[in-house]
């Protein structure tokens, strides 16, 4: 199911230039996603809730 997800969320076009890319798009916006559903209230709550669940992400995220 997360791979569906992030799959769908790939198609999403990233507007960003290469080079300041250090992380794929589609994992930013699933992280959002999950911190939302969390009751996340800002980009620091998002960034928070990515960085204390960081093993539960790993195994399914790239680097760009």
């Amino acid at each position: 199911m997360i791979n569906d997800i992030i799959h769908i969320l790939e198609k999403v076009p990233d507007p960003r230039v290469d080079r300041t890319k250090l992380h794929l798009l589609s994992d930013i916006l699933f992280i959002a996603i999950c911190a939302i559903i969390a009751n996340a209230d800002s980009y620091y709550d998002m960034q928070l809730f990515g960085e204390t669940h960081i093993q539960w992400f790993n195994p399914s995220f790239q680097c760009c």
